[in-house]
């Protein structure tokens, strides 16, 4: 359990000190990795909407970064 812990703050701190830029690409990519494994294992692979779904997510979050701060 404490392995978990060690790596969930890991991965918080790394999160956290991300650039706006960075963290919203970061966030695009989760999006469209995520997708595209769910398109895989449940209907065919459709790469031009995890494309679109990833593009607009990055850019909401790095519009709204600016406004909403992460912390």
């Amino acid at each position: 359990m404490a392995s978990t812990k060690q790596l969930y703050g890991r991965l918080d701190r790394w999160v956290r000190n991300l650039s706006r830029i960075e963290y919203a690409l970061f966030v695009g990519s989760v999006s469209l990795v995520s997708q595209l494994i769910i398109d895989i294992f449940l209907t065919e692979l459709q790469l031009l909407d995890a494309v679109i779904t990833a593009l607009i997510i990055t850019i909401v979050f790095y519009l709204l970064s600016g406004i909403f701060p992460r912390d």
